[in-house]
């Protein structure tokens, strides 16, 4: 078996009759077979356990046979069949020693099928159910890693693509297909129920509502930050450290009309960079929503795409209606995006995204919220952090039992790819764009913000959340420790979690008034 296949070798299928192995053992069916796929477009027999004379297994199946036409409906999702008349044309491939159950999972890289497991009957006739779906997307997972980890080559040929949905023909509901979860269970459906919770009573949603109307948004803006225009000595005062020039001598030097001029440009730039995270966040969540191996993770990440593009509605208002001067994506964050948004690994997406880009948003946000003088901005800002920090928490929850199991070389990867994210998120904060913009000397600029305490210590805060969160997920080794303790942040390795946060504000909410 898998000697046909190119790549194959006694230890990768060592390494995959473990996963295989271990896939029977959590789910108790009484036999299983993974098909790899190969030359000639054909899904080949890798290795099996359980199955015998009485159940011959079919060594090898065509691109356009209905297994394989199934697996592709799927589109990476497991689904369990407990009835023969659920079966449909798969009915033929178990109808002999007894088999009615049959539990498919697909093997996904991208939108790419690399293969999938036949696994069939359960001991003592029992059911396929909802855990038996989470462990299968899990395990699922697992042999994906293993088969990148082990440089095992699938085919020289292109791989079979995962088809996009047809709207005349939707993919078939799988058994107990309903809700989380397979990592934390009951930390991942609150965050579910908290998410649908804010979809229809959340601040930003009152607040976006509020500002798609002209009449709404006259009211907002007169009772709440002083008349149609943003207050300029209020906004010129704000400290958040998104004018880094702030509290120099520098600064001193500058009249009335130029401080006005940067606190608004500055406001603009920083907004805008929120925009374009939030914009990027939109796509990187839709992207988790498809790459994601497991159900639960799909559900939760669609109700973040809702949030995502309620807050690129919000800030795109913001900025263009009341600061009036949009800037463009900055250098160093694009960068980062790119990196996500091109990777196909899933628990990248999650780094990068939910990690890294969230976490340190979180931590801005945060700061505007807690020193910013004008009123509308202040609570569409608390209002977007209450998703935010759901957000994060998925992240956290999602990962850290994915990477607890990780070996080495992974783990240094991600590790790497962490700290990349933390020097470009660090250099984007200098506000270049707006002292080239402004006709300031940018360069002598860039170094007074650079020497600035202020504007270090706003830098520096921004990782408040980012390093426990990466500590709790195992990627805080004495190796990575030492870079971060060389860019001054090391020091928030024992602040609480982002999974520990939410808990706490969840309970917070729950207590009577």
């Amino acid at each position: 078996m898998g000697a046909t296949i190119p790549g194959w070798s006694p230890e990768i299928e060592r390494g995959f009759k473990e996963i295989l192995f271990r896939f029977l053992e959590e789910i108790q069916c009484t036999r299983a077979a993974l098909y790899l796929y190969g030359p000639g477009d054909l899904f080949l027999l890798a290795t099996q356990y359980g199955f015998g004379r009485r159940d011959p297994l079919a060594i090898e199946h065509r691109v356009k046979d209905p297994m394989v036409a199934r697996v592709r409906e799927l589109r990476g999702v497991p689904v369990a069949y407990n009835h023969r008349n659920e079966l449909g044309p798969l009915a033929e491939y178990i109808k002999t020693a007894g088999n009615s159950r049959l539990l498919l999972v697909p093997l996904i890289v991208g939108d790419e099928i690399i293969g999938f497991v036949d696994a069939r009957d359960k001991g003592r006739k029992q059911s396929f159910e909802r855990p038996d779906i989470s462990k299968a997307g899990k395990i699922a997972a697992a042999m994906v890693d293993f088969a990148r980890r082990s440089g095992f080559v699938i085919a020289d040929e292109e791989l079979v693509p995962v088809p996009e949905p047809r709207v005349s023909k939707p993919r078939p509901a799988p058994v107990g297909e309903t809700r989380p979860p397979l990592l934390d269970e009951s930390g991942l459906e609150n965050l579910h129920d908290a998410a649908l919770d804010c979809l229809l009573d959340n601040q930003v949603s009152a607040v976006a509502a509020t500002l798609t109307t002209p009449e709404g948004a006259a009211t907002l803006i007169n009772t709440r930050a002083g008349g149609a225009e943003i207050d300029r000595e209020a906004f010129a005062n704000t400290q958040v450290g998104m004018i880094p020039i702030q509290e120099t001598a520098y600064w001193q030097t500058l009249g009335p009309d130029t401080r006005w001029e940067i606190s608004r440009r500055s406001a603009a730039f920083l907004l805008s960079n929120f925009l374009h995270g939030e914009q990027g966040a939109l796509l990187a969540t839709a992207q988790i929503v498809d790459t994601v191996p497991w159900y639960e993770g799909k559900q939760y990440g669609a109700t973040q795409v809702m949030d995502e593009a309620r807050h690129v509605e919000v800030y795109r208002r913001f900025v263009q209606e009341k600061l009036q001067h949009e800037y463009p994506v900055n250098p160093e964050l694009k960068k980062l995006l790119d990196l996500i948004l091109s990777d196909s690994r899933w628990d990248f997406k999650f780094l990068g995204m939910q990690i890294m880009v969230e976490g340190l948003a979180l931590a801005a946000f945060g700061t505007m919220r807690d020193t910013t003088n004008n009123a509308l901005l202040r609570d569409l800002t608390a209002a977007v952090m209450e998703d935010e920090s759901r957000h994060v928490a998925f992240g956290v929850l999602s990962l850290r039992e994915h990477l607890a199991n990780m070996d080495e070389r992974g783990r240094v990867e991600r590790e790497d790819f962490v700290y990349e994210a933390a020097v470009l998120m660090r250099d984007r904060l200098t506000n270049r764009e707006v002292w080239e913009t402004m006709g300031l000397d940018a360069d002598r600029c860039v170094a007074i913000a650079l020497a600035s305490p202020l504007s270090t210590e706003f830098r520096r805060r921004l990782f408040s959340k980012i390093v426990p969160n990466v500590k709790s997920l195992g990627l805080l080794s004495n190796r990575q420790r030492a870079r971060f303790a060389a860019l001054g942040v090391l020091e928030f390795e024992h602040g609480t979690t982002s999974d520990e946060d939410q808990e706490s504000e969840e309970a917070g909410r729950s207590l009577p008034n």
